[in-house]
Formats: C-alpha cells, sequence, structure tokens
C-alpha cells in the first residue's frame, strides 16, 4: 500500500512539472496587496513565470505534508513509550500481587498446620452426653 501511494505521488509531482513546463507565461503576484478601499499604499508585487508559481505550491505542499506526518510519528511515538510504560508499570503491580498471594497462601497453610499442632496438643475433647428420649 506504501509503495502504491509513493507512486502516485510520483507520478501526480511528473504531470505537474509538465503542466507548469507548459505554463511558461509571466504573471503577477501581489504578495503584499492594498488594506481595503481607501488605502494610502500601493500593492506589492512580483511578476515571475507561472511554473515558478505551481512548483512552489506542489513544494510547499509537500513540505507542510511531511511536517504533519513527523508531528503525527512523533505524537504517536510518545503515546507508544507512555503505554510501554503504564504495561511495564501494570506487570510489575500484578507480579507483586502475585509474590503476595503466593505469600498469603503459604502463611495460611503455615497457621493450619499450627493450628493442627494445637489441636492435637490438647487434651482428647470430653464425650458428649447423649440424651435418650425415652418417652
Amino acid at each position: 500500500m506504501k509503495t502504491l501511494r509513493t507512486v502516485f505521488l510520483c507520478l501526480v509531482f511528473v504531470a505537474a512539472v509538465f503542466v507548469s513546463s507548459a505554463n511558461v507565461h509571466v504573471v503577477e503576484l501581489v504578495y503584499l496587496p492594498a488594506l481595503g478601499i481607501e488605502s494610502t499604499w500601493d500593492p506589492r508585487s512580483i511578476h515571475i513565470p507561472l511554473f515558478v508559481v505551481v512548483l512552489a505550491a506542489l513544494i510547499l505542499g509537500a513540505v507542510l505534508g511531511g511536517a504533519t506526518a513527523l508531528y503525527e510519528q512523533a505524537r504517536l511515538r510518545l503515546a507508544l513509550r507512555q503505554a510501554r510504560r503504564a504495561t511495564a508499570k501494570a506487570s510489575g503491580e500484578t507480579e507483586e500481587a502475585r509474590v503476595a498471594q503466593t505469600r498469603a497462601v503459604a502463611d495460611a497453610a503455615k497457621l493450619r498446620a499450627e493450628l493442627g499442632q494445637a489441636q492435637a496438643s490438647l487434651s482428647p475433647p470430653i464425650a458428649q452426653s447423649r440424651v435418650i428420649d425415652e418417652s
């Protein structure tokens, strides 16, 4: 897909070069227009061939598009870095919880064993007397 896009952009660039080279007429480019109807100063302009305007616009568009792509890539890399940090932190917390749970299970088993030993060391339980219903 990326190769197809690159080929398409190259074809567009070549077409723009052919179109712009066919338009060699001189045009007036106003870079400082008069402000309002009753302006006291004259507009500033230069006379240049039309293909220069077309190619400059094409190059400016490519530069702005590239800068936008770089900005987006930097933003996505930052988000990826933050997500990796959050994942590493969550993994560490999960491992700590697993260790704590294992320790708690081991402590519970130890306490059960101690309880069993304590119960075994006590005197034998008193036999329960049965109430016989003699009715």
